[in-house]
């Protein structure tokens, strides 16, 4: 694995090269693979360039992680699921906060849009900057430093908005460790590098045993993941076929810091959770997103290692219905824009629009349909 993650972080860059010339020369980078369940690092390199030794960017660069931060602001919300729900319409409209006497914080999607009331599945794999940053207020700091903590982020959260769309700032390794969490199904395991450790006649043995403490119930965490999920089917990271996306059970997130500065992607596939950061150390502006700069890395290193996922257990209070992708409301099969979602028993909307009436069957086996969006290259 370090050998195919050193030959994709090579390659990564001459290929980005090509297209954006010698303005990406100094791009640095930084990458991580670990076993999603026991936490074991299988893989790090903190220089694009594997050969050169010094300043090593996995543990040591200290970046604002971008929309890597949303995945933990909307686990927050599904964590209260008698509130929210994929279907929990958001405000996507103009927002203006005071952040002095003579400032107001005025945030913007990539797109440039606004985009009204969206669900709150949409808001996610679409990564609307708005939505998210009136979600997390909504929540409230508290809230979401508790979900921080469980997901191992030592980190304090600072109490001003912007943090709710990026300007969180992580080292590449802290990050991977919060999103392992997740990729576990809500199984903290603290990431480890070192198996044992043995005396020269192998007398004595210090071995380092792993460790795992569930830190969420099964069921948001099962949610958060049919979201992450999407990214790959119709989101950021969308260019996958169906068949590929399932039999690793991918899922993962894109992240693009203010102006362009970091490029992020992080995303699970098999056993395997692999983060990449992209980026120059003076912090000046690049012309990559997550999505055409940091996941291209990562699919190098996964369509090498072409893993096969275990079956994921579906939790028995997690049931699936079919929804309007837009409105959030009841739908059908043969309705058009609708797709099948899970949700915690009890939660599902109870409304069906008349038009939508003739078009709705109730039909559990229905697989989810496919949907393409045009969603923020972000």
């Amino acid at each position: 694995v370090q050998r195919i993650l050193e030959i994709s972080m090579i390659e990564g860059k001459q290929d980005l090269l090509m297209k954006y010339g010698n303005e990406l020369e100094d791009l640095q980078g930084a990458a991580v693979v670990i076993d999603t369940f026991s936490g074991e690092v299988k893989a790090a390199i903190g220089n694009i360039n594997p050969k050169n030794f010094g300043f090593n960017r996995v543990i040591n660069a200290i970046r604002p992680i971008g929309s890597l931060i949303k995945p933990l602001v909307y686990l927050s919300a599904l964590r209260q699921y008698d509130k929210y729900n994929l279907s929990t319409l958001i405000d996507d409209t103009k927002l203006s906060v005071p952040i002095s006497q003579v400032e107001n914080w005025e945030p913007t999607n990539f797109d440039k849009k606004y985009h009204g009331l969206v669900p709150l599945h949409k808001a996610l794999w679409d990564s609307y900057n708005i939505a998210s940053a009136r979600l997390g207020m909504e929540l409230g700091y508290d809230s979401i430093q508790d979900t921080f903590n469980n997901l191992g982020i030592k980190n304090n959260l600072p109490h001003y908005p912007s943090v709710f769309v990026g300007s969180f700032e992580m080292t590449p390794i802290e990050a991977i460790q919060a999103y392992q969490t997740i990729a576990s199904g809500g199984f903290f395991s603290p990431l480890s590098s070192v198996r044992e450790v043995l005396s020269l006649e192998e007398e004595i043995s210090l071995p380092f045993p792993y460790k795992m403490e569930q830190r969420f119930k099964s069921e948001p965490i099962y949610i958060l993941k049919f979201i992450l999920k999407q990214t790959f089917e119709r989101g950021t990271a969308r260019g996958y076929s169906l068949d590929q996306i399932e039999k690793w059970k991918a899922g993962g997130k894109t992240g693009t810091s203010d102006q362009q500065r970091d490029s992020w992607f992080v995303g699970y596939a098999g056993d395997y959770l692999m983060l990449v950061w992209l980026g120059f150390d003076d912090n000046r502006k690049s012309p990559l997103t997550g999505r055409s700069g940091a996941l291209k890395v990562w699919k190098k290193l996964i369509s090498q290692l072409d893993p096969q996922a275990s079956t994921i257990r579906k939790p028995s209070k997690i049931e699936y219905e079919w929804v309007d992708i837009n409105d959030g409301l009841l739908s059908g099969k043969d309705c058009k824009g609708s797709f099948f979602a899970p949700f915690i028993k009890g939660t599902q909307p109870k409304i069906i629009p008349e038009d939508r009436k003739k078009c709705r069957v109730s039909d559990d086996s229905y697989s989810c349909l496919l949907y393409t969006s045009d969603a923020a290259d972000e």
